[in-house]
């Protein structure tokens, strides 16, 4: 990953595959046009050529582009309030204060984002109002955001962290484990004890990598007794990456949903961005990294004390065995009352992110405002 990330390979490369996409651009639209011919009988022509195209683009994205590890600052026209959310060096403590300190990881000021329903007053520097209600949504897109607090009036906002990305080589390592676990601590302390808003309203959320951070933040809070952090009332995980390490390569929809999902590049190249000097090991049995590892022998009482959980698989996402691993271990340690297992079949990794995802992502958008209105109705199990 990232081998052609220097000149003139990179600017050689991306003239060899632009040449290369537009010879295939003919025979993309040929086979999505015909309904055998598709990835899946289900799909449409327009999710059918977007999927090719993306597949296209991932591997070369992580072949030649550089993300530095710099912070990032709202750009002029960003939607929602942005804030200063300070760091939190006094509530990293065990495992990850360990790690911290084998990878040089400090807790730095990183943004957030307070986002609104039309109408309600948004900035994120607010306090909460008594008894008020919110979305605490790790790393996803906002318009998830805007889109679940419009279906469910139990919300008035959503606040969204931006923590720091990592880096690994070829390029120098930067911001490796724990430090987005340390920014999303930071994020949860802001809402608690800056904004006022209570843990038992807030539902605490994510998709993709960003499910990964809401589950094991999840787990940090229960694992250690920090003041006034008790963990959230509850926790919606869409297509988490809960294997890191691998395991389940070669796995049933590994193999089969290859066709139909474009997530090989990254699952290649952020554990070692992770890891740093952590050891090879530490990605595969390491619950912080991969909850869902089939390298874990035993995972009894891993999620023990999780508050009420939702996970949101895709059918077409080769991720889908560790997400079911994932499930039945929350099963095992919560009881099914309290966890609720959504497959979306033929859909795909992140799918709730897509606009163009229709009609699955609409129709859980608005199972997502019907079970979090639930959350809020009866006493937690």
């Amino acid at each position: 990953m990232l081998e052609l990330h220097k000149q003139p390979l990179k600017t050689l490369y991306l003239i060899l595959r632009g040449v290369v996409a537009v010879l295939k651009l003919p025979v993309w639209l040929a086979l999505s046009a015909l309904p055998w011919t598709r990835q899946r009988r289900s799909w449409d022509f327009t999710r059918s050529f977007a999927v090719r195209i993306l597949k296209e683009l991932v591997p070369v994205s992580f072949a030649v582009l550089v993300f530095p590890p710099q912070e990032v600052r709202p750009a002029a026209d960003a939607r929602g309030d942005w804030v200063w959310v300070e760091p939190v060096p006094h509530l990293v403590a065990g495992e990850v204060l360990e790690a911290a300190a084998i990878n040089g990881v400090e807790s730095v000021r990183v943004y957030g984002c307070m986002q609104a329903l039309e109408g309600v007053e948004g900035s994120g520097s607010r306090h909460a109002e008594p008894g008020e209600r919110i979305i605490y949504y790790i790393h996803g897109d906002g318009y998830i955001c805007r889109e679940w607090i419009k279906e469910a009036p139990t919300f008035s906002r959503a606040f969204l962290i931006n923590y720091r990305f990592s880096q690994g080589p070829p390029l120098k390592p930067a911001n490796p484990f724990p430090a987005a676990l340390i920014d999303a601590l930071a994020g949860y302390n802001y809402l608690v004890h800056t904004l006022g808003f209570a843990p038992q309203n807030i539902i605490l959320a994510g998709e993709s990598a960003g499910a990964h951070l809401a589950l094991v933040l999840t787990r940090y809070l229960v694992l250690n007794i920090l003041p006034g952090l008790a963990p959230p009332r509850a926790l919606m995980l869409a297509s988490p990456v809960a294997d890191w390490g691998r395991s389940h390569v070669g796995k049933p929809c590994w193999v089969r949903n290859e066709a139909t999902d474009m997530c090989q590049a990254c699952i290649d190249y952020v554990p070692r961005a992770l890891l740093c000097s952590l050891s090879g090991e530490y990605v595969r049995t390491s619950p912080w990294f991969s909850p869902g590892s089939l390298d874990i022998l035993d995972s009894r009482g891993l999620f023990r004390g999780l508050p009420p959980t939702l996970v949101i698989g895709g059918g077409a996402e080769i991720l889908l065995d560790p997400i079911r691993t994932l499930r039945d271990r929350l099963v095992d340690d919560l009881g099914e009352a309290k966890v609720e297992y959504l497959e979306v079949a033929d859909s795909l990794h992140a799918f709730i992110a897509m606009s163009w995802h229709e009609p699955e992502r609409s129709q859980t958008n608005a199972k997502l405002a019907e079970w979090s209105t639930r959350m809020f109705s009866a006493e937690l199990l």
